[in-house]
């Protein structure tokens, strides 16, 4: 069960410092002088517009894995557990928050929304949600037999949906607060 918890903590934490990190893919970029990867590649949809916009990009997805890869290592190291059991629920949960967040992108990409601009309660569901997401993946492929119907998972899971936009919308105003972000969505 702590596992379980742990996983649930750490995968949470990964999302949302991926999410803050990933918004820095760009401007980092610029400033090491890296060249700068569009997730969509510059392509457009059917309706002219581009498939997530020009912000998404494989550099802030890669960055956010790695700040999230940091942070375990960094919480493994001062609980002095072994970082191995915690790998796969971070660089999930990492991995889970932009894929909906580039869902997100298509969706307002389509009705017209410009990049950075509101978009009401899915500003804040984009990280719970790629969360629980990767959380259930996590409990899928976990060889600890973790039944997803379990209630420390389902307890877990709402726990994230009731959470998760708090977190999300701290961090986001935070990082908007620190110049990291141009909107506190």
């Amino acid at each position: 069960m702590r596992e379980t918890v742990d996983a649930f903590w750490l995968c949470l934490a990964g999302a949302l410092f991926a999410n803050m990190a990933a918004s820095q893919g760009g401007r980092l970029s610029g400033t090491l002088r890296i060249p700068f990867f569009r997730v969509d590649g510059g392509r457009t949809w059917h309706d002219g517009r581009a498939v997530f916009g020009e912000t998404k990009s494989w550099n802030g997805v890669v960055l956010g894995v790695i700040v999230a890869f940091c942070l375990v290592a960094l919480l493994a190291l001062i609980q002095g557990r072994p970082m191995a059991q915690w790998v796969l629920p971070v660089v999930l949960g990492s991995l889970g928050a932009p894929v909906v967040d580039l869902a997100k992108s298509f969706y307002k990409r389509r009705r017209g929304t410009a990049s950075g601009a509101p978009a009401g309660i899915w500003d804040r569901l984009d990280v719970p949600l790629g969360t629980v997401a990767a959380l259930l993946l996590w409990c899928a492929v976990s060889s600890r037999g973790h039944n997803l119907f379990s209630p420390v998972i389902s307890g877990l899971l709402l726990g994230l949906l009731l959470l998760g936009p708090l977190g999300h919308h701290v961090v986001c105003t935070l990082s908007h607060r620190l110049s990291l972000k141009k909107s506190p969505y």
